[in-house]
Formats: C-alpha cells, sequence, structure tokens
C-alpha cells in the first residue's frame, strides 16, 4: 500500500467514516419554509416579476396598516432569504 503502514491505517480510518454530505444552501433551506408558511395578507398592483419571493419594506400606519415604501433588488432579497434559515 502506498503510504506505507500509516497510509494503510489512514485509508481504513477514512473507509469506515461516514461520507460527508454538502451543506444545504441557506436560501433553499428558507425558500422551503416560506413557500410552506401561511400568507399574512395579500398586496395588489406590484410588478411581476420572474424571481419566487420579492423582500419588500413597508412603513407600518397609525391606522394599522402597511405601505410598501421600496422593493430589494432580487439580488440582496435572496441573501436577505438565505439569512432566514435555521443555524
Amino acid at each position: 500500500h502506498h503510504g506505507g503502514l500509516k497510509g494503510l491505517v489512514k485509508a481504513e480510518r477514512a473507509a469506515m467514516r461516514p461520507a460527508k454530505t454538502a451543506a444545504a444552501d441557506p436560501y433553499d433551506v428558507a425558500a422551503a419554509r416560506l413557500r410552506a408558511a401561511p400568507a399574512m395578507g395579500r398586496i395588489v398592483g406590484l410588478p411581476a416579476g420572474h424571481a419566487d419571493f420579492v423582500v419588500l419594506v413597508a412603513r407600518r400606519d397609525a391606522d394599522g396598516m402597511a405601505s410598501v415604501v421600496a422593493e430589494l433588488p432580487a439580488g440582496k432579497a435572496r441573501s436577505v432569504i438565505g439569512g432566514l434559515a435555521p443555524k
């Protein structure tokens, strides 16, 4: 065996260890959770987009309503959504 006795022992130990699985993409984990979540409400009048999710910034008004004042660009929205994944 290449590496002698130490190489053989190292190879045997590596073969006995469970294979490491790739960590799931935090966005994919959070997105699956958000797809299953019940809606808190609906907003009409947003322009159509290509992304599954949109991150909106809303102002809470005195009458209890929320007024949408901004939308995050898709790239920034993806990182925000990925940050929702459980650690």
